[in-house]
């Protein structure tokens, strides 16, 4: 299964996903707290198989997306 890693900025921050199939009916799977998209790779591969496009998308400060420093405990 061919996987594409794609990005795009929001409110200055980047964020990251997976994109699976090329169906007309998408589904996006977002991760449990603290859990990267990686975690629903087996479910996005299986909906792709069944004619879905599936989108992983690592939320802001989780995978591969952009850890604001708020978030990293560094502002005062």
């Amino acid at each position: 299964m061919r996987v594409r890693m794609s990005s795009f900025d929001f409110d200055g921050h980047r964020l990251v996903y997976d994109g699976y199939g090329a169906g007309n009916r998408l589904v996006v799977l977002m991760p449990g707290l603290l859990l990267s998209r990686l975690m629903h790779r087996q479910l996005a591969e299986a909906l792709a198989e069944r004619g879905h496009r599936a989108v992983c998308l690592d939320v802001l400060g989780h995978g591969d997306s952009d850890r604001p420093e708020e978030m990293c405990g560094t502002t005062p």
